[in-house]
């Protein structure tokens, strides 16, 4: 009876412990700037962004409106919102292999066009595509692990991407 016991414990500990390493990872952001909730979740081979006005929207349905890819290393999708019309995301993607579910957002594909960016030399002398200075910028990058904005409010002096943080509720 004793063995059978350890055998069950040792099988929970076991189960419990495998359950969470494949449990789907959930980052999520919020950009108060534009309103914006950012979610990126990973199911299957894709990675999703899921974009919401709300904070409880964190899971893929038909009433939510995403992104989905497949996370590569040189992942670059790039999200350009006016802040005084967020409805509309204009999405730049380097690699052009996303597929956009919208329901209530408008989504606008944009290239590195000049009514969208503009060249800027950065450290070390190499030429970067920053958003003009009229769109709030958020970029996803390096296996959809990496999430960096760029304000171009009067606190941000220096009008350098910022690391977004992921929030807690």
């Amino acid at each position: 009876m004793r063995r059978l016991f350890y055998y069950f414990l040792i099988l929970s500990v076991i189960t419990t412990i495998l359950g969470g390493c494949f449990r789907p990872i959930i980052r999520k952001y919020y950009f108060p700037q534009v309103g914006l909730y950012v979610t990126i979740t990973f199911e299957d081979e894709y990675g999703y962004v899921i974009l919401s006005r709300d904070s409880y929207v964190t899971s893929i349905t038909d009433s939510t409106d995403y992104i989905q890819m497949r996370p590569y290393e040189s992942t670059c999708i790039s999200l350009l919102l006016k802040p005084e019309c967020t409805d509309t995301i204009y999405v730049n993607d380097s690699r052009e292999e996303t597929y956009i579910h919208q329901k209530d957002f408008t989504f606008i594909d944009v290239d590195t066009d000049s009514a969208f960016y503009r060249r800027r030399v950065v450290n070390h002398g190499q030429d970067a595509d920053w958003a003009r200075p009229e769109f709030f910028d958020i970029t996803i990058l390096d296996y959809m692990d990496l999430v960096v904005y760029k304000d171009f409010s009067e606190e941000n002096e220096d009008n350098d991407y910022t690391i977004a943080k992921s929030c807690r509720e």
